[in-house]
């Protein structure tokens, strides 16, 4: 598949409840994504300005996912593990308006720039690659989207 992203699938460590997998970090390394911005992340571990909307997680910022309290491009690289049961797309789009560079979405079913900004006209963004990730015994297997912007690639 020439020029088109790469599909790839992987073990991603423990993930149960709402932790992100444990190796999600070293995925995002290995791609060359250094996130700046972490978006409702459960892990505690990774670098970078940690937003969400619950104090139990300690976040840098306790912010609105959908409403985040930034300017446009004002991160390099973000990653958001989007929460499961509330509507996302919002959201996921908002982390994409702050991001300048490259973005990583985990969620259990794979997502596009064509559901993020709809089915017309063109948009700056396009997948890099999808990694399943298998987070377990008798887990879910998500799915790690990587985006970069079209004029940086």
């Amino acid at each position: 598949m020439m020029g088109g992203p790469r599909l790839e699938a992987r073990f991603g460590g423990l993930g149960a409840g709402l932790k992100t997998p444990s190796l999600i970090p070293q995925i995002l390394r290995d791609n060359g994504f250094e996130p700046d911005l972490y978006l409702c992340d459960r892990t505690g571990r990774l670098q970078g300005l940690r937003v969400d909307a619950s104090r139990k997680v300690r976040p840098d910022v306790i912010a609105d996912m959908n409403h985040l309290p930034f300017k446009d491009r004002s991160f390099q690289c973000g990653f958001f593990d989007a929460p499961y049961d509330v509507p996302y797309k919002k959201a996921v789009n908002e982390l994409l308006r702050v991001c300048s560079r490259k973005a990583a979405v985990l969620h259990i079913r794979d997502i596009g720039p064509g559901y993020l900004f709809g089915k017309g006209g063109p948009h700056p963004w396009s997948r890099i690659a999808s990694i399943l990730l298998l987070c377990g015994n008798d887990s879910l297997i998500r799915c790690l989207g990587l985006f970069g912007r079209k004029e940086d690639r």
